[in-house]
C-alpha cells in the first residue's frame, strides 16, 4: 500500500513541476519575444545598458572614446556633451552597481580606444554585479530563457521595472533608465528631482588596502591595451568631504600619474560645486552634470594622444 501511494505522490509531483515549469517557460519566451529585454546580470540597469548596446551597435562600434565605470561615470558625465566638443562619438557603457573589473571580459580593450572612466570612493568597493551566461552583451536568445529561468524573480521585477518606467525623458528618481544618444543618464536638476535624505548625507567609506590595491593592479594591466586611460576623480559635496579622503585622493593622483599611459585629474577638491549641482551625496544634478561635463571635456582635450 505504501509503494502505491508513493507512487502515487510521485506522479502527481512530477505533472505538478511539469506544468509549473512550463508555465514559467511560457511566460519567459513570452515577455522575453515581446520586450526583448536582455538578461546578462542580476542588475536592472545593466541589463537595461545592455540592450541599449545592441540596440546601438552601429554607434558603439564607431566610438573611439568609451565611458566606464559605476554612476558615477554613467549619470556625472553627459556624453553628449563631451562627443560634440570633441569631434569624435563618445558611447557611455556604464551601469548603475559596477567598477573598473566588471568592463574586463568587454572587447574594448584596444590601442585605438580613449577609455575614460570617473570614479569616487564607492567605485573601489565589491561590485553588486553577479554576471550570467553571455555576459557582457551576447544576442544569444537560448542563453537569455536560460539566464531568465534561473533567476525569474529577477526577471519579473525587470519587467515590473519596464511596465512603469519613466518615458517622458525626465530623470527625477533613481529608476528612471532613459539614455540620451551617447548612453549617459542625466539627472533632473535638485527642484525637481526626488532627493533622497539617506542619500543626501550618506558618507561613503574609504576603500580598505586590499581593494585598493586590486584598482590599481587592474589600471597597471589594462591602461598597457588602450590609446590612453583617463581617470577622473568625482566631486562630492563639501559638507561631506574630511582631511583624510583629501589626502587619500591627492596621494593616489601621485601614484596613477607615474603609471605609463594613465592621466588622472583629481576633480574631488573642485570648488566649482555648491550643494544645488547636487542630488546626494556625489550625485550630480542635471545643471552640476552639465557643469562637470565641460570640465571634463577640457581636462579630456588637454590629454596628449601621440
Amino acid at each position: 500500500l505504501f509503494s502505491i501511494l508513493m507512487r502515487y505522490f510521485l506522479t502527481k509531483s512530477f505533472f505538478y513541476f511539469l506544468i509549473l515549469f512550463s508555465a514559467i517557460a511560457a511566460v519567459v519566451i513570452y515577455n522575453y519575444e515581446t520586450a526583448r529585454l536582455p538578461f546578462f546580470s542580476n542588475s536592472i540597469c545593466f541589463n537595461a545598458k545592455a540592450k541599449f548596446i545592441l540596440e546601438n551597435k552601429e554607434y558603439f562600434n564607431e566610438s573611439k572614446y568609451l565611458v566606464i565605470g559605476s554612476s558615477m561615470s554613467l549619470n556625472n558625465i553627459d556624453c553628449n556633451i563631451l562627443s560634440d566638443s570633441i569631434g569624435e562619438k563618445v558611447f557611455n557603457l556604464s551601469s548603475w552597481g559596477m567598477n573598473f573589473k566588471n568592463f574586463n571580459d568587454f572587447n574594448i580593450w584596444d590601442t585605438a580606444n580613449v577609455i575614460i572612466t570617473n570614479i569616487h570612493f564607492q567605485d573601489f568597493h565589491q561590485s553588486r554585479i553577479k554576471n550570467k551566461y553571455g555576459y557582457p552583451f551576447s544576442n544569444f536568445r537560448l542563453i537569455n530563457h536560460l539566464n531568465i529561468s534561473l533567476d525569474f524573480v529577477t526577471y519579473l521585477k525587470q519587467l515590473d521595472f519596464y511596465k512603469s518606467a519613466n518615458t517622458n525623458g525626465i530623470n527625477d528618481n533613481y529608476d528612471d533608465l532613459s539614455f540620451n544618444k551617447s548612453g549617459s543618464i542625466i539627472f533632473s536638476d535638485k527642484e525637481i528631482f526626488k532627493l533622497s535624505d539617506f542619500r543626501w548625507n550618506k558618507d561613503v567609506d574609504m576603500p580598505n588596502e586590499s581593494e585598493l590595491k586590486e584598482f590599481i593592479n587592474s589600471v597597471i594591466i589594462k591602461s598597457k591595451s588602450v590609446k590612453r586611460l583617463i581617470i577622473l576623480f568625482s566631486p562630492g559635496r563639501e559638507s561631506i568631504k574630511n582631511k583624510q579622503k583629501v589626502n587619500f585622493v591627492n596621494e593616489l593622483k601621485s601614484y596613477l600619474n607615474s603609471v605609463p599611459n594613465v592621466v588622472f585629474f583629481n576633480n574631488f577638491n573642485s570648488v566649482d560645486f555648491s550643494d544645488e549641482d547636487f542630488v546626494d551625496h556625489s550625485h550630480f544634478s542635471g545643471s552640476g552634470a552639465k557643469k562637470y561635463s565641460e570640465i571634463v571635456t577640457h581636462q579630456i582635450k588637454s590629454v596628449d594622444l601621440n
